[in-house]
């Protein structure tokens, strides 16, 4: 901060700029708003719900004793159908992922060059 012939502070050299303008952050707190209580209700709530049964022997409000246990995992590992269907979603999972990079990435190229190239114009 700097001060003036009277000793007067000067606005502009405040900390954070003082001249009164609102953050890049503040203004964009309202736009991403939705997006964060979608992103937490459609995604992660589910989501943490989905891992918190998997540690459950019994759903907690059925009226039946329910405790924490690996009983679920143990028997998930020892059972071949679950290890053979997981491999298998692994594979499609790279797979795509892998055809979806040679498509993408091409095309993605392609379309920046001739973007950029209209923009140009």
């Amino acid at each position: 901060m700097t001060t003036g012939q009277a000793g007067t502070v000067s606005a502009a050299s405040a900390p954070g700029g003082g001249n009164g303008r609102i953050s890049d952050g503040a203004k964009a707190a309202p736009l991403l708003a939705p997006a964060y209580l979608w992103l937490t209700v459609a995604i992660f709530l589910p989501l943490s719900a989905m891992i918190f049964f998997s540690f459950v022997t019994d759903l907690p409000l059925s009226g039946k004793p329910w405790s924490l246990t690996l009983a679920n995992y143990a028997a998930f590992f020892s059972t071949g159908i679950y290890a053979t269907l997981l491999l298998a979603s692994l594979r499609l999972a790279l797979e795509v992922t892998f055809w979806c990079l040679v498509l993408g990435f091409p095309t993605a190229f392609v379309l920046a060059k001739v973007l950029k190239g209209a923009a140009a114009r």
